[in-house]
């Protein structure tokens, strides 16, 4: 499979096991908590209101096994299954036995969830393996092809400004409109 064919099937099948993880995670994730809520508020707005947190372990696409079958390298597939966190849309999951989430973790997620709802989840998804799929060229370190991705680093660049001065409000919705226009 050439790297356009398997951009292809991962718009595809990545916006339909997004969306699915959302439903199934959703029925038993939490609302933010009133007092998490008024901390990140000044920061997000509103648009966090429909935000959940859940934490349950999360798998791997089930179509990996058919990708590495079709001769994808196993190292050009990210590995979900680690990962801390992971945003669905309005869902952030928290690996059930990860470290305790920092607040810089969860302002990290959030901004995901800002940018789904600014992008919505098609073209979230879209320059998410765009993201990945361009950072190729760390093929054998996941954690820098992981960073390299343009939504990540914007998410990794709020959360630093957060983490600096997190008494010092800012708009993360305009923050993300002011790159995205200078981009």
């Amino acid at each position: 499979m050439d790297e356009a064919e398997l951009r292809s099937f991962l718009y595809e099948h990545e916006l339909a096991w997004i969306t699915a993880q959302e439903a199934e995670l959703r029925v038993i994730a939490l609302p933010l908590t009133s007092d998490l809520d008024a901390r990140l508020a000044p920061f997000f707005g509103e648009a966090l209101a429909d935000a959940r947190i859940s934490s349950v372990p999360v798998s791997n696409p089930p179509w990996y096994g058919d990708l590495r079958a079709r001769g994808v390298d196993q190292r050009d597939l990210l590995d979900f299954g680690n990962l801390v966190a992971i945003t669905f849309n309005t869902t952030v999951n928290l690996l059930p036995d990860g470290p305790e989430p920092t607040m810089a973790l969860l302002f990290h997620e959030f901004v995901h969830v800002l940018q789904y709802r600014l992008l919505g989840v098609q073209e979230f998804t879209r320059r998410y393996v765009d993201g990945w799929l361009a950072g190729g060229a760390f093929i054998d370190r996941p954690d820098l092809r992981y960073v390299s991705i343009p939504l990540e680093r914007q998410a990794y660049d709020l959360q630093a400004r957060f983490a600096a001065a997190p008494n010092s409000a800012f708009s993360v919705e305009a923050a993300l409109q002011q790159e995205t226009a200078s981009a």
